[in-house]
Protein backbone atom coordinates (compact mmCIF):
# COMPACT_ATOMS: atom_id res chain seq x y z
CA UNK A 1 0.00 0.00 0.00
CA UNK A 2 1.44 3.36 -1.19
CA UNK A 3 1.10 5.82 1.82
CA UNK A 4 0.79 9.29 0.92
CA UNK A 5 1.30 12.79 2.12
CA UNK A 6 -0.66 14.56 4.92
CA UNK A 7 -0.93 17.44 2.68
CA UNK A 8 -2.84 15.24 -0.52
CA UNK A 9 -5.73 14.01 2.08
CA UNK A 10 -8.95 15.84 2.30
CA UNK A 11 -11.73 15.45 5.31
CA UNK A 12 -14.89 16.09 3.54
CA UNK A 13 -18.51 16.11 4.78
CA UNK A 14 -19.24 12.78 4.50
CA UNK A 15 -18.28 8.75 6.66
CA UNK A 16 -17.59 5.84 4.50
CA UNK A 17 -18.40 2.01 5.27
CA UNK A 18 -16.38 -0.24 3.41
CA UNK A 19 -17.64 -4.20 3.22
CA UNK A 20 -19.82 -6.68 2.39
CA UNK A 21 -23.22 -5.50 3.01
CA UNK A 22 -24.32 -8.72 5.19
CA UNK A 23 -26.26 -8.88 9.03
CA UNK A 24 -23.43 -8.97 10.75
CA UNK A 25 -21.95 -5.67 9.45
CA UNK A 26 -25.01 -3.54 11.25
CA UNK A 27 -24.88 -0.83 9.11
CA UNK A 28 -28.44 -0.23 10.33
CA UNK A 29 -26.73 0.99 13.42
CA UNK A 30 -25.03 4.01 11.44
CA UNK A 31 -27.91 4.58 9.69
CA UNK A 32 -30.45 4.90 12.64
CA UNK A 33 -27.40 6.98 14.10
CA UNK A 34 -27.81 9.64 11.21
CA UNK A 35 -31.50 9.86 11.12
CA UNK A 36 -30.97 10.95 14.56
CA UNK A 37 -28.38 13.58 13.51
CA UNK A 38 -30.27 15.05 11.11
CA UNK A 39 -32.24 17.39 12.67
CA UNK A 40 -28.56 18.94 14.22
CA UNK A 41 -26.28 17.88 11.57
CA UNK A 42 -26.06 16.43 7.94
CA UNK A 43 -23.63 13.95 7.52
CA UNK A 44 -23.67 11.92 4.47
CA UNK A 45 -22.65 8.79 4.12
CA UNK A 46 -21.28 6.62 1.14
CA UNK A 47 -21.45 2.74 1.24
CA UNK A 48 -18.89 0.67 -0.62
CA UNK A 49 -19.66 -3.07 -1.26
CA UNK A 50 -22.68 -4.90 -1.91
CA UNK A 51 -24.37 -8.15 -0.66
CA UNK A 52 -27.18 -9.44 0.68
CA UNK A 53 -28.64 -6.94 3.17
CA UNK A 54 -28.07 -3.88 1.02
CA UNK A 55 -31.81 -4.27 -0.63
CA UNK A 56 -33.09 -4.24 3.59
CA UNK A 57 -30.67 -0.99 4.19
CA UNK A 58 -31.84 0.83 1.29
CA UNK A 59 -35.28 0.58 2.13
CA UNK A 60 -34.65 1.65 5.80
CA UNK A 61 -32.92 4.95 3.98
CA UNK A 62 -35.67 5.35 2.29
CA UNK A 63 -38.22 5.12 5.16
CA UNK A 64 -36.81 7.46 7.13
CA UNK A 65 -36.20 9.63 4.26
CA UNK A 66 -32.11 9.32 4.66
CA UNK A 67 -31.67 9.08 0.40
CA UNK A 68 -30.40 12.12 0.32
CA UNK A 69 -27.65 11.71 2.37
CA UNK A 70 -26.96 7.82 2.21
CA UNK A 71 -25.34 6.53 -1.36
CA UNK A 72 -24.81 3.00 -2.28
CA UNK A 73 -22.18 2.84 -4.48
CA UNK A 74 -21.89 -1.15 -4.49
CA UNK A 75 -18.83 -2.95 -5.45
CA UNK A 76 -16.10 -0.60 -6.24
CA UNK A 77 -12.58 -0.75 -7.83
CA UNK A 78 -9.40 -0.65 -5.04
CA UNK A 79 -8.68 2.70 -6.95
CA UNK A 80 -12.36 3.84 -6.37
CA UNK A 81 -12.40 2.70 -2.65
CA UNK A 82 -8.89 4.61 -1.79
CA UNK A 83 -10.44 7.76 -3.69
CA UNK A 84 -13.31 7.81 -1.46
CA UNK A 85 -10.87 6.85 2.02
CA UNK A 86 -8.39 9.71 0.89
CA UNK A 87 -11.74 12.18 1.03
CA UNK A 88 -13.97 11.35 3.70
CA UNK A 89 -14.01 12.45 7.41
CA UNK A 90 -13.67 8.95 8.82
CA UNK A 91 -14.36 4.98 8.38
CA UNK A 92 -17.41 3.42 10.16
CA UNK A 93 -17.17 -0.40 11.00
CA UNK A 94 -20.06 -0.94 13.29
CA UNK A 95 -19.43 -4.98 12.30
CA UNK A 96 -19.87 -6.89 15.54
CA UNK A 97 -17.88 -9.64 13.13
CA UNK A 98 -14.49 -9.34 11.77
CA UNK A 99 -11.14 -11.56 11.18
CA UNK A 100 -8.58 -8.10 11.55
CA UNK A 101 -10.23 -5.47 9.96
CA UNK A 102 -7.96 -4.60 6.93
CA UNK A 103 -9.80 -1.61 6.28
CA UNK A 104 -9.24 0.32 9.54
CA UNK A 105 -5.26 0.28 8.51
CA UNK A 106 -6.26 1.27 4.87
CA UNK A 107 -8.02 4.36 6.64
CA UNK A 108 -4.61 4.96 8.78
CA UNK A 109 -2.76 4.66 5.59
CA UNK A 110 -4.47 7.84 4.27
CA UNK A 111 -5.03 9.26 7.78
CA UNK A 112 -8.22 8.64 8.63
CA UNK A 113 -10.14 8.35 12.15
CA UNK A 114 -12.20 5.06 12.66
CA UNK A 115 -14.72 4.84 14.55
CA UNK A 116 -15.40 0.90 15.38
CA UNK A 117 -17.43 -1.10 17.02
CA UNK A 118 -16.77 -2.47 20.81
CA UNK A 119 -15.75 -6.09 19.98
CA UNK A 120 -12.55 -7.61 19.60
CA UNK A 121 -10.27 -7.70 17.43
CA UNK A 122 -11.33 -4.36 16.28
CA UNK A 123 -11.18 -3.08 20.21
CA UNK A 124 -7.71 -3.91 20.41
CA UNK A 125 -6.46 -2.19 17.21
CA UNK A 126 -7.94 1.07 17.70
CA UNK A 127 -7.09 3.06 21.05
CA UNK A 128 -10.68 5.13 21.98
CA UNK A 129 -9.87 8.96 21.53
CA UNK A 130 -6.67 8.83 20.45
CA UNK A 131 -6.70 7.35 16.65
CA UNK A 132 -10.70 6.75 16.74
CA UNK A 133 -13.58 5.19 18.66
CA UNK A 134 -14.74 2.48 19.85
CA UNK A 135 -18.45 2.25 20.90
CA UNK A 136 -21.32 -0.06 22.00
CA UNK A 137 -23.41 -0.66 19.04
CA UNK A 138 -26.54 1.96 19.60
CA UNK A 139 -27.08 4.31 17.65
CA UNK A 140 -26.93 7.13 20.20
CA UNK A 141 -23.81 6.31 20.94
CA UNK A 142 -22.94 5.98 17.19
CA UNK A 143 -24.20 9.42 16.38
CA UNK A 144 -22.73 10.96 19.55
CA UNK A 145 -18.94 9.82 17.61
CA UNK A 146 -19.82 10.85 14.30
CA UNK A 147 -21.49 14.50 14.97
CA UNK A 148 -17.61 14.97 17.17
CA UNK A 149 -15.81 14.35 13.93
CA UNK A 150 -18.24 15.79 11.74
CA UNK A 151 -18.11 19.51 13.45
CA UNK A 152 -14.48 19.20 14.41
CA UNK A 153 -11.62 18.52 11.12
CA UNK A 154 -8.74 19.09 13.89
CA UNK A 155 -10.10 16.62 15.80
CA UNK A 156 -10.59 14.24 12.89
CA UNK A 157 -6.83 15.16 11.18
CA UNK A 158 -5.21 14.63 14.99
CA UNK A 159 -6.73 11.46 15.33
CA UNK A 160 -6.29 10.14 11.39
CA UNK A 161 -2.71 11.33 11.89
CA UNK A 162 -2.27 9.10 15.02
CA UNK A 163 -3.82 6.07 13.26
CA UNK A 164 -1.36 6.63 10.53
CA UNK A 165 1.50 6.99 13.08
CA UNK A 166 0.09 3.74 14.61
CA UNK A 167 0.13 1.65 11.69
CA UNK A 168 3.41 3.08 10.59
CA UNK A 169 5.32 1.82 14.18
CA UNK A 170 2.83 -1.14 14.73
CA UNK A 171 1.52 -2.41 11.76
CA UNK A 172 4.23 -1.36 9.29
CA UNK A 173 6.98 -3.76 7.38
CA UNK A 174 10.14 -3.29 9.61
CA UNK A 175 7.89 -4.03 12.43
CA UNK A 176 6.58 -7.29 11.21
CA UNK A 177 10.04 -8.19 9.70
CA UNK A 178 10.91 -7.51 13.46
CA UNK A 179 8.36 -9.65 14.65
CA UNK A 180 9.15 -12.58 12.42
CA UNK A 181 12.91 -12.63 13.46
CA UNK A 182 12.05 -13.01 17.26
CA UNK A 183 9.33 -15.65 16.39
CA UNK A 184 12.17 -17.73 14.19
CA UNK A 185 15.12 -16.85 17.13
CA UNK A 186 12.51 -18.54 19.26
CA UNK A 187 11.79 -21.58 17.62
CA UNK A 188 15.26 -22.29 16.59
CA UNK A 189 16.10 -21.57 20.87
CA UNK A 190 13.47 -23.80 20.83
CA UNK A 191 14.51 -26.85 19.18
CA UNK A 192 18.25 -26.50 20.12
CA UNK A 193 17.18 -26.56 23.56
CA UNK A 194 14.76 -30.23 22.69
CA UNK A 195 18.14 -31.51 21.08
Amino acid sequence: MKLISEEEIEYGDFIVFIGRLVYYKHLEIVIEALRILRSKYNVKLVVLGDGPMRRYWESLVERYNLKDIVEFKGYVSHREKLYYLSKCRALVLPSTFEGFGMVILEAWALRKPVIVADVEPLNKIVTHGIDGYVVKNRPEIWAKHIYLLAINEELSKKMGNNGYRKLVTKYGLDKQISDLERLYIKLVARKESKS
